[in-house]
């Protein structure tokens, strides 16, 4: 037995042999970006794919003997299917068989998860680590979906969650990293903490009626998450629930809301147009500004307003010090209201020649001489410009009395935001809203409906609401028309009209109204009010992405590698992984890197592959860090270098990476590259055991077997 297990060693031996004479090796120079000095790298590249005859007659005798072979060496063969060289599944299905994974691999068939009938609840940490589950199909009668149930399913795409299950458990999602949109139904009534963190590729997710609170961090570090639906019912957003959803741009906070915590929409840079239907924070665009900018000597940075198309209005108060150069550029303001002079608006803008724009768009003058009764160039050659509130009122006032709408509207929008003499009064609001809207002035007749809907000064009415805002709508008024359908999306609550509320959205979204297009992409996606249709979620997905930015340019990438909406194509998905990493976004580097690393879209090539995981792992991308402790570990397009791969390993550990605080612990206990110390080891392992890593859990689940022994 002995010379048979010695006689496999070297075969195995042998063939990583092999595998190391498929690669070249070389010097290169490059400069540090941080210090700026030239450093000299070992460089490794594969040179060809190709197996010889000798490799596939190792690899048949390797795997006929799976069953013969150390565990250890099991999990280092494991590691060569990152480089495509041996049979995944045969070599995960021997190390289940042997214990050495936790999960149900039997119910798993070619990445499809068929779960028992009879089941009512997936057990804590079921799938855990299932890295090729790629689909579920779930029980009828199933009711819970336990804590980490599929924490760390990297391949899972679309999850939509069956009408029936009533609770989704902590950490129940977390890091599915290939995860591109979920649906919560209505029977959902609780969601655990951290349930979807950190699903980088989530693109969309839609939150039920029966969710009424959002638990800390359930979609934080959702990097990519740029729609979401929450229905009527929900009232609680707590704490860093959005935390980190850098793509965020639109959301609706349901009228049910009574209660949002702190960070809730942390580093949600994009996230100008939040706070729409509560009375409590502010709606539209411009009125965030009002509510946002206070303090004096704030500026509206640059590009702030570049994404708010078909903005209804915007505020700009006296505090207001300076626009900067492109800060209004292009976001098709219908009016504009600042709260000075001309003059003063002359001095905190930029561009001259943008006050006419911001004046004047589509020919409705909001603070204009028609308004307010002046000439313009009365306030150039400076006659009649002292600050002077009581006489701006008394303009707004004159204005509106011919029965002008424009005015009318105009009055009504200071009453509703307050400041320049005229105390925030909502009733006086509505008054002369309605007097516009006697004019069918449609901005008037949406902002009445609006009012209705949020149950501001009137009694809430859905009917009225549905009235005013379809008087609006009828007319063209594209904010109408998305306010029509979104209407009828969420109310009445127990029988939405979705068929409707989509008739509206294609309305608004034609007129290239952004959370019309949003919402009617999901709504393709998920078959809400239309028969599931990819093509179409990926159409509008689409007109909002194509805008530039490094997170749109990643998920078009996403969507070519997976072929969502789109035939897959690899080539696409390099071309758009490729300006977004440019830009510097850690997920696209990281996923270019991938392609790279696999050849898809791209001559394989593991040098770009590590310079670009280098340049992910330098912004703390965790998985890129892991991936670089492979590549030094394996010398895989770069010179081997065991302290470098541990550093690369203990970052990622450190930034909470299950897999590298095993890792970590290993080094530990073998004393490979560090100094042997079982205390350090268990550290790490207990660690990643806390997160669930099954491995690390069964290490010392034998443990405490072994002291029961003895």
């Amino acid at each position: 037995m002995s010379n048979q297990k010695n006689a496999l060693q070297a075969i195995i031996e042998r063939f990583f042999e092999l595998q190391e004479l498929k690669f070249k090796e070389w010097d290169e120079d490059f400069i540090d970006e941080d210090t700026g000095d030239v450093v000299t790298i070992k460089r490794r590249e594969l040179v060809t794919e190709e197996s010889s005859l000798e490799e596939e007659q190792l690899l048949e005798q390797i795997n006929s003997q799976l069953s013969e072979i150390d565990t250890d060496t099991l999990f280092r063969l494991k590691d060569e299917i990152i480089w495509g060289t041996m049979d995944k599944y045969s070599i995960w299905k021997e190390l289940n068989d042997r214990g050495a994974l936790g999960f149900p691999w039997k119910l798993i068939q070619d990445g499809v998860a068929i779960l028992p009938e009879d089941m009512e609840e997936i057990p804590e940490n079921y799938f855990q680590c299932c890295y090729f589950l790629t689909s579920v199909v779930f029980p009828k009668n199933l009711k819970r979906i336990g804590k980490g149930a599929f924490y760390l399913c990297e391949s899972i795409t679309d999850m939509r969650i069956p009408d029936g299950v009533t609770s989704i458990g902590d950490d129940a999602f977390e890091h599915c990293d290939s995860l591109n949109s979920v649906y919560i139904p209505d029977s959902v009534t609780e969601i655990g903490y951290h349930a979807f963190l950190d699903c980088h590729s989530l693109k969309s997710a839609y939150v039920g009626k029966g969710v009424k609170e959002l638990r800390c961090g359930v979609f934080s570090r959702c990097y990519n998450l740029e729609s979401v639906i929450l229905s009527e019912g929900l009232e609680i957003i707590n704490s860093w629930t959005f935390d980190s959803c850098w793509e965020l741009r639109g959301l609706e906070i349901p009228c049910s809301v009574k209660e949002i915590g702190k960070f809730a929409f942390e580093e949600c840079y994009f996230l100008t147009d939040k706070y729409v239907n509560n009375s409590n924070v502010k709606g539209n665009f411009g009125e965030i500004i009002a509510d946002v900018i206070q303090d004096d000597g704030l500026m509206i940075k640059d590009n702030q307003v570049i994404d708010c198309w078909r903005t209804d209005s915007v505020v700009i108060p006296r505090s207001v010090t300076h626009i900067n150069e492109g800060a209004l550029a292009e976001a098709y303001i219908k009016e504009c209201h600042y709260a000075g002079t001309i003059e003063e608006w002359k001095k905190i803008v930029c561009e001259p020649d943008l006050i006419d724009v911001v004046h004047c768009t589509d020919g409705d003058v909001a603070l204009g001489d028609e308004v307010l009764g002046y000439d313009e160039e009365d306030y150039e050659e400076g006659i009649g410009v002292e600050k002077d509130d009581e006489k701006t009122v008394e303009w707004y006032r004159e204005a509106a009395e011919p029965g002008n709408p424009i005015g009318l509207y105009t009055l009504a929008l200071h009453y509703e935001e307050g400041g320049v003499g005229i105390e925030q009064d909502f009733e006086q609001a509505l008054h002369y809203y309605h007097l516009a809207a006697e004019h069918n002035y449609a901005p008037a007749q949406n902002k009445i409906g609006v009012y209705y809907v949020e149950g501001n000064v009137v009694e809430q009415d859905f009917e009225q609401a549905l009235h005013w805002c379809l008087l609006a709508a009828e007319q063209g008024y594209d904010v109408a028309q998305y306010n029509v359908g979104y209407i009828h999306f969420n109310y009445p609550s127990d029988a939405p009209n979705y068929v409707e509320a989509v008739n509206w959205f294609h309305k608004a979204a034609e007129q290239d109204f952004k959370d019309a297009q949003i919402y009617l992409g999901m709504c393709y996606e998920f078959g809400i009010g239309v028969e599931p249709n990819l093509e179409q979620a990926f159409h509008w997905y689409k007109i909002t992405a194509e805008k530039g930015d490094m997170g749109t340019q990643y998920r078009l990438g996403t969507f070519y590698k997976e072929g969502i909406g789109v035939e897959q194509d690899y080539i696409q998905a390099a071309y758009w992984f490729q300006q977004s990493a440019e830009q510097g976004h850690a997920h696209a580097q990281h996923a270019l890197g991938y392609l790279y690393m696999n050849g898809y879209g791209v001559e394989q090539d593991y040098e770009q592959a590590f310079k670009l995981f280098y340049q992910a792992g330098k912004q703390d991308f965790v998985e890129s860090l892991f991936n670089l402790g492979i590549f030094y570990y394996h010398g895989i397009g770069v010179e081997k270098n065991l302290e470098q791969s541990i550093l690369c390993y203990q970052k990622a550990a450190e930034l909470g990476l299950a897999t590298a605080q095993f890792t970590m612990g290993g080094f530990y206990a073998r004393g490979e590259g560090v100094e042997q110390d079982f205390e350090q080891a268990e550290y790490w392992w207990g660690l990643a055991a806390n997160q669930g890593h099954k491995e690390a859990q069964q290490y010392f689940e034998e443990s405490a077997k072994d002291d029961n022994v003895n």
